[in-house]
């Protein structure tokens, strides 16, 4: 077992400081890389406050064999992580940021606040490849899911809803949590494919619901999610969130975006007007 952190002033920004990359610093990942090549199984786990970068030939590494995220622990924090490095407790946290490659440092201008800059910011916006993405974590047990209609759904006004039931079993041979995640994906607007709208900010996805469960081995359970209209809202070019004529597609996911690994359903909302759902508010404070 290997702990890793970037917790300390130099390397991990602070009050008044602020991280000049996002690995561990050199010292440590050295470490890491003579740990790992000695040839042991290896169990990183890491300690931070922020995201911390591990592509520097580490996640590749065959002797990485897996990665405990385990952020600022608190006071039952080692005995949390004890009883899930030994197998006692199953393992079932999701990722709630994007783990970026190091490199993404000098592909972003920090001081443009725009979620476009760049490869764009967030899992919202983000266009490259991460080390992992929002949403993503292992347990020791398997699960799989399955929908019982992928057919269109409509809906007219913000109060409409379409109703999707997604099946969801425990595969493996352990009791354990699994977390089914709903985002939305517009992909036209107003008739035009999203990645055309001139102003407007190409929306990646968006989680909009997600339910955790606990399943025993062999178990299955059906998880009914309501999309209605006014989750589906997009911002327009003067900051409002608006309910517009548009197409999407509603994906769900157990934190894997590989190609047979989620569902998609499409989704249209044929409103021949638009209905203000929030106006932006000018004011900063």
């Amino acid at each position: 077992v290997l702990t890793i952190s970037n917790a300390v002033r130099e390397i991990g920004g602070g009050e008044a400081y602020d991280r000049m990359n996002l690995t561990v610093g050199n010292a440590q990942l050295n470490l890491i890389k003579k740990v790992l090549d000695v040839g042991k199984p290896t169990a990183i786990v890491m300690i931070n406050g922020g995201v911390i970068s591990l592509d520097e030939g580490i996640i590749e590494h065959q002797n990485a064999n897996s990665i405990l995220n385990a952020w600022m622990p608190g006071q039952h924090g080692a005995l949390a992580v004890a009883e899930t490095l030994f197998g006692d407790n199953n393992p079932g946290g999701k990722m709630p940021v994007t783990m970026y490659k190091n490199s993404y440092i000098h592909e972003v201008d920090f001081l443009n606040i725009s979620m476009q800059a760049g490869p764009g910011r967030s899992y919202r916006y983000f266009t490259g490849e991460p080390i992992f993405p929002f949403g993503h974590g292992l347990s020791y047990t398997t699960f799989s899911m399955s929908i019982e209609s992928t057919s269109s759904c409509v809906v007219n006004k913000p109060s409409d809803e379409c109703k999707f039931r997604i099946k969801t079993t425990n595969t493996g041979h352990r009791l354990g949590d699994e977390v089914v995640m709903v985002f939305f994906k517009p992909t036209h607007v107003d008739g035009q494919q999203q990645a055309s709208l001139a102003g407007t900010p190409v929306l990646m996805k968006q989680l909009i619901d997600f339910k955790r469960i606990t399943l025993a081995p062999g178990s299955s359970r059906d998880l009914v999610f309501d999309v209605k209209g006014h989750q589906l809202g997009l911002i327009d070019e003067d900051g409002n969130r608006v309910l517009q004529k548009s197409a999407f597609d509603i994906i769900f996911s157990r934190g894997f975006y590989e190609e047979g690994l989620q569902i998609r359903v499409p989704i249209k909302v044929n409103t021949e007007k638009q209905h203000m759902l929030s106006p932006f508010n000018h004011k900063w404070w």
